[in-house]
């Protein structure tokens, strides 16, 4: 499919959440988007955060009329407030589609509650609309940000998770109800930033929690950067589908809109020579999480991330690449994704499936492995950095929030010349 586009992802990627997203009124599960498309029962808050905005952007694009996104919205908005389980106001990481309970015996997730609250924030900036402002500012002020402190290495620090169920997910390694903390860089950026925007964090404690996380350094032919642990991709790109980091420094002076930029080229630089013949050869790249030839793996680069961080075994890395992580870093390197995508998409149009790229590809063995499958948050990182690339809008919706603002002002963020 040579004439594949720009445009036609972006389309793609809008269609899976108006497909995969329960609109029944008459639902308790209403607004909750399948975290996958094989697993048609489980929904993630994080793919919810990513529908609202894709109805923002439907709007704009003309494939959905006003009227119909701000139901959508306020239906979303008033299901999670009254009915979806949340603890401190930070919500389960997955639900059941049709029941609208906690899936099994899942966390309260605080990155999964922080990417919902970003969708929220984005559709509360763009319809002018009391019902929803009621909402967001009801859902945003029930949330115990203080709840959350820590010391961790002398450092304050949110902690990670809650799971009060003595077999639930990830109590295996833990003895206490909270499950671990964010210590280490990772794709949590926005949640300092949403947190600050609150009450209940103090100019102090914002600013101390932005600085309390490692900075582990990793060198590179293009400068060093600061790394996630797991050298996966995504961590480099969630924060920014929302925040516009390119027009602001951190209050130390820290630019994260060019340490992902590094982290990009150094991605590609290790596909490049690490498998010269395969992936290197055709000039593919994106290590990141995603499907993989045996399942849903944490992918990313040396040198890998410990244990205590990922809870199972060591990360790896197979040479399998995830088209989503190549297009979610158009706006840090232009040139080269947009080379990449036209010889993925001519080498492999059966990549191409009715909701855009699939999740992933493995080309180490005789036979290329493909991905069946399309991912909730992958198909929305793409959605909303392509449109960031054409138009900006998520960016501007949420940076010019009037609650981001705010947080900006708390973090002491330096806007640039």
């Amino acid at each position: 499919m040579a004439n594949y586009s720009i445009e036609n992802e972006l389309f793609n990627c809008y269609r899976y959440f108006m497909d995969f997203t329960n609109f029944n009124e008459q639902s308790p599960g209403y607004g909750l988007t399948l975290d996958n498309t094989t697993k048609i029962d489980s929904c993630s808050i994080a793919a919810t955060g990513f529908m609202l905005a894709s109805l923002v952007i439907g709007v704009e694009h003309k494939w959905i009329n006003y009227k119909e996104a701000l139901k959508r919205v306020i239906k979303t908005l008033e299901n999670y407030y009254y009915n979806i389980q949340h603890f401190y106001g930070f919500f389960v990481h997955f639900v059941d589609i049709k029941t609208g309970k906690r899936f099994k015996k899942c966390e309260y997730s605080t990155i999964d509650t922080n990417l919902l609250l970003n969708g929220i924030i984005v559709a509360d900036s763009y319809f002018n609309d009391e019902r929803v402002h009621e909402l967001t500012n009801s859902i945003l002020d029930r949330i115990q940000w203080d709840a959350l402190l820590k010391y961790y290495e002398g450092k304050l620090v949110f902690k990670m998770s809650y799971n009060e169920l003595k077999d639930g997910d990830y109590k295996e390694k833990m003895d206490e109800n909270w499950i671990y903390q964010w210590h280490m860089y990772a794709e949590q950026l926005t949640m300092y930033i949403v947190a600050a925007g609150s009450d209940k964090i103090s100019e102090e404690q914002a600013k101390e929690l932005f600085t309390g996380f490692r900075r582990e350094k990793k060198e590179s032919p293009n400068g060093d950067f600061v790394r996630c642990p797991t050298g996966s991709l995504f961590t480099y790109q969630f924060s920014h589908c929302w925040f516009d980091f390119n027009k602001y420094l951190d209050n130390t002076g820290f630019d994260w809109y060019h340490n992902s930029y590094l982290a990009v080229m150094d991605n590609y630089n290790f596909c490049k020579e690490n498998y010269p013949k395969t992936l290197g050869k055709l000039g593919l790249w994106g290590v990141s999480a995603s499907d993989g030839p045996k399942g849903y793996k944490c992918y990313g680069l040396p040198p890998y991330g410990y244990d205590e961080y990922t809870f199972t075994k060591p990360l790896e890395v197979d040479g399998t690449i995830s088209p989503y992580s190549i297009l979610s870093s158009i706006n840090f390197n232009e040139k080269l994704v947009l080379k990449t995508f036209d010889k993925l998409i001519s080498t492999y149009p059966e990549m191409i499936g009715i909701y855009g790229l699939k999740d992933a590809l493995n080309i180490e063995k005789r036979n290329a492995w493909m991905s069946k499958r399309f991912y909730g948050i992958d198909k929305g990182a793409t959605l909303l950095m392509l449109e960031n690339y054409k138009s900006g809008l998520i960016w501007k919706l949420y940076t010019n929030h009037p609650y981001i603002k705010k947080a900006i002002k708390k973090l002491g963020f330096i806007k640039k010349k």
